[in-house]
């Protein structure tokens, strides 16, 4: 394909520089054959003007008797003759009675019929060209017939002058042969012209062809390294740029392969401990090894708990696999936020009530509108006061507030409890990363998670603090919507 696309540009390029030489040099014959005839018959007739003026004072005063028949009467011949020479050409002179006088012994015939029209049309006071002597004179000639002007104003004869042109012809063909030889060097040197410009056009093509190759098997990291400002130019930053995206992509799918088999080890690891302990029980209570009434209930409260468990992991392995899901749509609309947090504090004050706790909550705002989905916000707040019941200490305080940060505003919940060790702060919102507390026994270590998944499809900023021993905080920095008249979803009534 390379060869064929190199020969077929040499081709082009090749005819196109003859056909440009062939039509150039062609006109350029045509325009040279004209001017030259153009210049000769101007100098032609330019010689004989001042040949009739010469005449014209030989000829004032003086008067042709008709039928003087012989050459050179009243020495004018003697004088023609001598013009001739001059002149480079023979000179003819017609009187007013129609004698022809020439600078010539010999008999000449009378003139042709052009010859006699050129006469006429000089009597008229025109200058006139012919090739019509040429047989006359037995050799190719130019003659230019120009009227002899007397004092008063009136022709008083007529002059004929009569110019080989064979030197005419020779001058032309020079020329023709001088061009003929120009075309047949430009076109040598149009080959290699042609070869070259070719090969320089089809190397940024070659090297665009090289790369994609290498695209095909993989190495997204080539480059063209073609930098023309043209199409292929062009051309070549639009393969930079698949190559640029297909490397991305790679690098995409080799994370989520690496999240994948991260995802299936840690949920293998996960259900393995209780699979492995309701197993146990129940081979226990199969073989009768648990006789004991009590220890028969024990047995079927921890099947219970670990059935419970598993159920929780599967319900939040779901949440978290529809969020990470970028196909996964959620059901957006304008929403209070202060009516979500209310609701959500609502919703966990009954479960702080069990450890004798209490959640405050100040919000000085009674409007303040988002956009998102109002089960999954107040999901979102619900595993954040979760999370800060189960690490506080019994009859302790959670303390929920809404207060502004710049052009946003922040929600801030803030716990007693021991707090998160700095080394595992980094690691609290990943997958199935649990502190090792008893406070976090239940857990399934999938909650926050899930709070950080869906503080990104809704654009919110989710970040904690902490020190060890002076409690959590967790701020949800949240950037309301533009004011308008859309209305809001309402805080579903109890």
């Amino acid at each position: 394909m390379k060869q064929r696309i190199s020969k077929r540009l040499i081709g082009y390029f090749t005819g196109t520089l003859l056909l440009f030489a062939v039509v150039i040099g062609a006109v350029f014959a045509v325009l040279f054959t004209q001017t030259m005839e153009q210049h000769n018959r101007d100098d032609l007739q330019k010689r004989a003007e001042m040949i009739a003026d010469t005449l014209a004072g030989f000829l004032q005063g003086q008067t042709f008797s008709s039928g003087h028949g012989e050459h050179g009467q009243g020495g004018y011949g003697a004088f023609l003759n001598m013009v001739d020479t001059i002149a480079m050409g023979e000179v003819w002179m017609v009187d007013q009675s129609g004698s022809l006088i020439t600078g010539h012994d010999q008999v000449v015939p009378a003139l042709p019929p052009d010859g006699e029209v050129l006469v006429e049309n000089a009597w008229q006071g025109d200058v006139t060209f012919s090739t019509s002597f040429s047989e006359t004179l037995g050799s190719q000639t130019v003659t230019v017939c120009v009227p002899v002007w007397g004092q008063s104003g009136d022709v008083i004869a007529a002059v004929l002058l009569h110019a080989p042109a064979q030197g005419m012809q020779q001058a032309r063909q020079a020329g023709l042969w001088i061009l003929l030889l120009s075309t047949a060097v430009a076109a040598l040197l149009s080959v290699p012209a042609a070869i070259l410009l070719s090969r320089r056009f089809t190397k940024p093509i070659r090297q665009i062809g090289v790369t994609t190759k290498k695209l095909a098997s993989g190495e997204y990291e080539e480059k063209t390294h073609v930098h023309s400002q043209d199409e292929i130019g062009q051309l070549a930053r639009d393969v930079d740029a698949l190559a640029q995206k297909l490397q991305a992509a790679r690098e995409q799918q080799e994370r989520l392969e690496k999240e994948r088999q991260a995802f299936y080890t840690d949920v293998s690891h996960e259900l393995r401990t209780p699979v492995t302990v309701m197993r146990g029980s129940l081979e226990a209570l199969r073989d009768g090894k648990v006789e004991k009434e009590g220890d028969i209930q024990a047995y079927y409260d921890r099947l219970i708990a670990e059935t419970a468990y598993m159920q929780h992991m599967v319900n939040d392995l779901l949440d978290f696999s529809r969020m990470k899901n970028p196909d996964y749509q959620l059901d957006m609309q304008r929403l209070n936020l202060p009516d979500v947090l209310s609701d959500a504090v609502r919703s966990m004050r009954r479960v702080a009530d069990k450890k004798q706790m209490t959640i405050t909550l100040q919000n000085p705002y009674p409007l303040l509108a988002v956009t998102g989905s109002y089960e999954k916000v107040r999901q979102l707040f619900l595993i954040l006061l979760d999370n800060a019941v189960k690490f506080s200490p019994p009859h302790s305080q959670v303390d929920v507030s809404l207060q502004p940060d710049g052009d946003a505003y922040q929600v801030r919940v803030q716990d007693h409890g021991p707090g998160i060790d700095e080394k595992d702060l980094p690691h609290i919102f990943e997958r199935f990363y649990r502190e090792k507390s008893g406070q976090n026994a239940g857990g399934t270590g999938i909650g926050l998670a899930i709070a950080y998944q869906i503080a990104q499809r809704h654009g919110f900023v989710l970040s904690a603090e902490s020190r060890k021993g002076e409690g959590a905080c967790f701020i949800c920095r949240v950037q309301p919507d533009e004011k308008d008249d859309q209305p809001m979803e309402k805080e579903p009534e109890a």
